[in-house]
């Protein structure tokens, strides 16, 4: 179902379910009114009327009591009895229902109509600024991806000229990885705006199929590994990253020693991922958590970093 559909329900079932509540107080009030108004009138009749007077269909007098359910006895005078028939209140009622209901239809019907059309105006402006953002990122993404291209021709010539060394290694490892965070950040790109559905997944199994992105670090660090099986629901992409941009940003900046927990705690899913700091620490931008932020929010996620000799993030799912 989509968004607007949704909004649309959800504005007409709530004011359905409040005019619903209005019309059975304002029913009952309405009862109580006619009820009120013919004992009135019964009253005034039996002041004005003292043998033979033409009464409304609704009020019949009698010397004796009548059996009817329709009848209701509301005033006695003398020897006579003033009963009032219930059908006329009845009908009364119908009629002011009748009246509120083709009331509340139109009104109903206006506010839908003036919902779904603020609804489609808002998704498209918003759809018009999301291309918009994703054009400029391809882009830049474009650009990026042209500079990588001329990196790894000119690594090549290097390696043709000077033969394969220990220097030359770390730069097509750190190049390496700078390639996978681009074509990390081109795929988040490209599901931007997508209709990717929500699915049950299973984290540790992400987890360690992203871990292999990292194989060639494992020789410098040292990684302890604590994963146990977990399922939470989210689009695979918005997971992916999640997930690639926390380990990437740990075998960045920290100096030896990696720690991944994946479990469970009081019954709920968590996950923690610490990393001792680099004497010499660099300084990076940010994004990457900043985009870690971003996915945990949209997913109700509870997100803490906790700073000392070691550097540590937990999600609480």
């Amino acid at each position: 179902m989509k968004f607007e559909t949704k909004v649309i329900l959800s504005v007409i079932l709530s004011l359905t379910l409040g005019l619903s509540i209005l019309n059975a107080v304002s029913v009952t009030l309405l009862k109580r009114e006619i009820e009120k108004r013919v004992i009135r009138e019964a009253e005034l009749y039996s002041l004005l009327c003292q043998d033979n007077c033409t009464l409304p269909d609704y009020i019949v007098v009698s010397k004796g009591a009548i059996i009817s359910d329709e009848l209701k006895p509301v005033l006695k005078k003398k020897e006579k009895i003033f009963w009032i028939n219930t059908r006329h209140i009845k009908n009364k009622l119908k009629e002011a229902a009748l009246t509120i209901f083709l009331w509340e239809v139109t009104l109903l019907l206006f506010l839908s109509i003036v919902t779904a059309k603020f609804i489609n105006r808002y998704l498209r402006q918003e759809k018009e600024i999301r291309d918009y953002l994703k054009i400029i990122l391809l882009v830049f993404t474009h650009k990026l991806g042209n500079f990588l291209s001329l990196q790894r021709i000119n690594l090549e010539l290097i390696k043709s000229k000077c033969g394969p060394s220990k220097p030359l290694r770390r730069m097509e490892e750190g190049y390496e990885l700078m390639e996978k965070n681009f074509f990390q950040l081109l795929s988040a790109v490209k599901e931007l705006g997508s209709n990717e559905e929500v699915e049950p997944l299973n984290l540790k199994e992400l987890i360690e199929e992203l871990l292999k992105h990292f194989s060639h670090l494992l020789s410098e660090k040292k990684i302890y590994l604590s994963l146990k099986d977990v399922h939470f629901s989210m689009k695979r992409s918005d997971a992916e990253n999640l997930f690639f941009f926390l380990l990437d940003n740990a075998f960045k900046y920290s100096s030896s020693k990696i720690w991944v927990r994946l479990g469970n705690l009081k019954g709920r899913p968590y996950f923690a991922l610490c990393n001792d700091v680099s004497s010499a620490p660099l300084k990076g931008s940010g994004v990457g958590l900043e985009l870690v932020k971003f996915i945990c929010e949209r997913y109700g996620i509870r997100y803490q970093v906790k700073r000392g000799r070691t550097f540590c993030i937990f999600l609480h799912f």
